[in-house]
């Protein structure tokens, strides 16, 4: 049995590896993962109060949405909105 210390050590390794894999870099993804998906937090919010199903397909073409919104402003060479969304959901 882990304790709470190996099992933090252990889901920080993992966060840790995958965004060492990642397109994105560490400023514009964490930017992105705190501040970027307003249209994704407004999807999961209106399921919750209204009880609707979440659909993790739905969710992720807000967050695609969000990319490109972001990526509008925050100009990043090399990036698509794509990376970002699979950076994101890497970290979650």
């Amino acid at each position: 049995m882990e304790t709470k210390t190996q099992t933090s050590e252990t889901l920080l390794a993992r966060s840790v590896e995958g965004m060492t894999k990642s397109k994105v870099d560490m400023d514009t993804s964490d930017i992105f993962f705190n501040f970027g998906t307003p249209a994704a937090n407004r999807y999961i919010d209106f399921c919750n109060q209204t009880g609707i199903e979440y659909k993790d397909s739905r969710y992720q073409e807000y967050l695609l949405e969000d990319a490109q919104n972001f990526l509008d402003i925050v100009v990043r060479e090399g990036i698509t909105p794509q990376d970002l969304v699979d950076d994101f959901l890497e970290r979650i």
